[in-house]
């Protein structure tokens, strides 16, 4: 993946527009280009139902909280960014405007990571390695997110999925904490199983944790059900860089879970 990167034949087309150091302001001319991206869950087999369901939300704005979360994690505690002029409640959909997109600067600035979903429906090199990511696991999808993270930030808290990960580091550095599992028992796909298992983290028992550095170009393995964290930390030379990481999601189906 190393010198993939450095010939810019993967994930180049996102690598090169997060080398400039205006990383904010880049951030403002992506997001205007973003439409929104409805979800769909991997087992569904009538693609025309879906869109029919979908259709008034295609071509929309990027909405909050499904395409896009702007998060951070103070003190084990995970904040969700507030935005001014939302005018919707929690059960509402939030299209973002553009007065959303200067707040991400202002909350990017403060710490807030910037999450984006869909990345797989956005870039075509994504996409392709999404697909045969795919079909080497026997799936129907596989899912891509981005995570941009400021220096010296958490994003999301600690949390298992309930579905198998990929972390390919494309720029900067993060460092990851993965926990053993508190349970035997895999989740299963779509169960909801939240952030830590347990009350408070600082009763669980680190033996066996596991802590890796990932710089650019390396990948990281973590199967669902394992509890993990990261936070973006300083380069080899001693500078503190925002981190710029895609997971791709497996999400196992049966017979295969």
């Amino acid at each position: 993946l190393k010198d993939s990167l450095k010939q810019g034949n993967i994930f180049g087309c996102l690598v090169e527009c997060f080398q400039s150091k205006e990383i904010p302001s880049f951030l403002l001319s992506m997001l205007k280009k973003l439409t929104s991206c409805p979800p769909i869950e991997s087992d569904e087999l009538n693609v025309h139902h879906f869109l029919e369901e979908a259709r008034d939300n295609l071509g929309c704005p990027i909405i909050y909280e499904q395409d896009i979360r702007v998060v951070r994690t103070h003190y084990s505690e995970e904040l969700h960014y507030s935005f001014r002029q939302s005018g919707s409640s929690r059960s509402e959909a939030h299209f973002f405007n553009v007065n959303d997109m200067l707040e991400c600067e202002e909350a990017y600035n403060s710490g807030y990571t910037i999450a984006l979903r869909g990345m797989e429906f956005r870039f075509e090199s994504i996409a392709a390695i999404a697909d045969g990511l795919a079909a080497l696991f026997g799936q129907p999808s596989a899912g891509v997110n981005m995570y941009l993270t400021p220096p010296h930030s958490q994003g999301l808290s600690c949390h298992s999925d309930d579905h198998c990960v990929f972390v390919c580091q494309l720029g900067g550095v993060k460092e990851w904490n993965i926990f053993p599992r508190s349970s035997l028992q895999l989740p299963r796909l779509y169960q909801s199983n939240g952030n830590w298992p347990d009350s408070d983290p600082e009763n669980q028992a680190v033996n066996g944790k596991l802590q890796f550095l990932l710089k650019e170009g390396d990948v990281l393995y973590i199967p669902r059900g394992f509890p993990h964290e990261a936070r973006a930390t300083i380069d080899e030379d001693g500078s503190a860089r925002f981190s710029l990481h895609l997971t791709l999601a497996i999400e196992v189906e049966p017979p295969f879970a």
